[in-house]
């Protein structure tokens, strides 16, 4: 199915298969196109996370629901993008979350460490979403070529 070709300069024994080269720029626009959506989660969320609080609103249970569902959406794209990285990338996304409590008190917020928690499963919640949902796709792209 797949074409072998030698391009200029290559030595014919070492051929590169044309899919190899589009799986690769395929890959690598995937990372970027992560990385850029995974990078503006970052800033809205930490300008929200770093907001005053509006007096008058309550926050209640929801907010623990906000931080997990949140932490979910962050880790996604790059798990997506990069299946095999899900331990770094919860690793920073846990490490995001604590810059966030560590620098809120600062703002006029409270840090808790109950919001640490929320965004520690958050992300790990949204890690195993991203690694099914790959795990579905993957199954009927064989299901596809059988």
């Amino acid at each position: 199915m797949t074409q072998e070709t030698a391009g200029a300069g290559q030595v014919p024994g070492k051929m590169m298969r044309q899919d190899t080269v589009a799986g690769q720029t395929s890959q690598f626009l995937a990372v970027r196109a992560a990385s850029v959506v995974t990078a503006l989660m970052v800033l809205g969320f930490g300008v929200l996370a770093l907001m005053p609080t509006v007096p008058g609103v309550p926050v209640g249970a929801n907010d623990k629901l906000m931080h997990g569902l949140a932490f979910a959406a962050l880790v996604v794209p790059m798990t997506l993008a990069r299946p095999m990285a899900a331990p770094g990338i919860w690793l920073a996304a846990v490490g995001y979350g604590l810059l966030i409590e560590i620098v809120q008190p600062y703002t006029g917020r409270m840090s808790e460490a109950a919001d640490l928690t929320a965004d520690a499963l958050g992300a790990a919640a949204g890690i195993l979403l991203a690694w099914t949902w790959l795990m579905v796709w993957r199954r009927r792209q064989i299901v596809r070529q059988a």
